[in-house]
């Protein structure tokens, strides 16, 4: 019996290796691909579909025994590229879904995706703290930080998860929430998936009788008009609206073009008046907004279901103003397809117990490119670096580790102090770093000089 035979008889789920894919003429970067295909992680070492908590104690063990790591990994949304030794842990069978109206919570699985919450959940009047993809999954979104559509009213998604079920590094199963272990409930709410593997999470729901959003689109001559209304309303705009800008340059499509997307938790007639500002504007392509239901969220921005390449960098900008507007329209996006600013502020900037904790900044620009024939990688890494260099003068600090782009570390989105608590948190839970995430968590050694100790 081969070494990974041995795990495929300890499991009832699949283990796939290099050899299965080879003699079964079966391609291994497909089998091991993440969402975005931009990434390889061919250098995986297997692959283990789990269909129960067991396989992934089992798995967790086994790589113990075998000096291997563990990459936990549902869809591969936010997949850097760090998973070379390890075994990939695939999550889509975990799939269970309850949700309790009467408590307004959500029992999600490490399978579950977000449209799916939203949909069971707006049966209910009810909603959770999503992105503007239904096909990101929710575990691996709450640990990472997750900013939502509804994050200045409700926080980011970590605010919002009342416990964990986990498997720790030595294949124990153990529930997690304020008060039982309240440092690992603490990390997992927004510290990445490097102490613990989250097998489930339970969300608290939040009622959302209205909801007001849409999207509007000009030609790319209105973008320093809408860019102007964007800074107005968002100056003093209540925590129930959320304004991202979008500077849209599509693949086959000559013509650059400006977008305004939003939400607003409530009732259409204040949120008309809310954004007059963008109807004062004139030339108009189209307008989407409505009354919708909190499980039509990804009609907004319409992001794509298909796994596809893509290549980003997110500046937290900690102003929006006439400085920020000059650089970002100084020259054509072309060759990236989006420039996005999301308003942050509301409970977002607020006192919370995060790991990220409050986030100064007003905005993120979200730099993303798609390599095409025409668009090629190289170029769209280079104006990134461009626009990230024209920026400089407004970026400040912290970003959810759900926006870290491949080669950045934990400390371009955490304060200091929580990447060295997590580092601590990390050597208890898994001082032989069985564990490994998108983006692991630093050695203690690397953080911490000889005045502190570690527990």
């Amino acid at each position: 019996m081969t070494l990974f035979e041995s795990l495929a008889a300890a499991i009832e789920g699949r283990v796939t290796t290099k050899a299965d894919a080879t003699a079964t003429d079966r391609d291994w970067s497909q089998i091991t691909r993440p969402w975005n295909l931009q990434i390889s992680q061919e250098d995986a070492v297997a692959v283990v579909d789990v269909d129960s908590i067991a396989d992934v104690q089992q798995t967790v063990k086994f790589a113990a025994a075998h000096d291997l790591s563990v990459s936990t990994q549902r869809t591969g949304h936010g997949a850097t590229g760090n998973a070379a030794g390890t075994i990939l842990l695939r999550t889509n069978n975990l799939n269970t879904l309850e949700i309790d109206a009467t408590s307004r919570r959500a029992h999600v699985g490490a399978g579950v995706l977000w449209g799916r919450v939203q949909t069971a959940a707006a049966e209910y009047g009810l909603s959770g703290t999503p992105g503007s993809s239904p096909g990101i999954g929710v575990v691996g979104y709450t640990v990472g930080g997750g900013l939502s559509w509804f994050s200045r009213k409700f926080g980011l998604a970590g605010v919002s998860a009342r416990s964990f079920a986990v498997v720790t590094a030595d294949g124990e199963r153990l529930y997690v929430d304020n008060e039982t272990e309240p440092d690992l409930y603490w990390a997992l709410r927004g510290g990445g998936g490097d102490v613990a593997i989250v097998t489930s999470v339970e969300l608290q729901l939040h009622p959302v009788p209205y909801l007001f959003g849409g999207r509007m689109m000009w030609p790319a001559d209105r973008a320093h008009d809408v860019m102007c209304a964007y800074q107005a309303v968002t100056a003093d705009a209540p925590a129930e609206l959320t304004l991202w800008l979008d500077l849209l340059h599509f693949p086959g499509s000559p013509t650059p073009l400006v977008a305004l997307d939003c939400t607003f938790l409530g009732a259409e007639k204040l949120a008309r008046q809310l954004l007059s500002p963008f109807d004062s504007i004139g030339g108009t392509l189209s307008d989407s907004r409505a009354t919708m239901s909190t499980a039509e969220l990804a009609s907004i921005t319409g992001d794509p279901l298909d796994p596809s390449p893509g290549i980003s960098h997110t500046v937290p900008v900690r102003v929006f103003d006439e400085g920020v507007m000059a650089a970002l329209l100084r020259e054509p996006i072309f060759p990236l397809l989006s420039v996005q600013i999301r308003q942050l502020g509301g409970a977002v900037s607020g006192a919370n117990d995060l790991p990220n904790g409050p986030l100064a900044s007003q905005h993120l620009v979200y730099l993303f490119g798609s390599p095409t024939p025409d668009r090629s990688a190289d170029r769209i890494r280079e104006r990134i670096s461009e626009l990230s260099e024209q920026l400089a003068p407004a970026i400040g600090h912290g970003k959810p580790l759900t926006f870290l782009a491949p080669g950045e570390t934990m400390s371009a989105a955490l304060p200091d102090q929580s990447v060295r608590k997590l580092a601590t948190l990390k050597h208890r839970w898994d001082p032989d770093r069985i564990l490994r995430s998108s983006c692991p968590t630093p050695a203690v050694d690397e953080l911490v000089g000889a005045e502190h100790t570690v527990r």
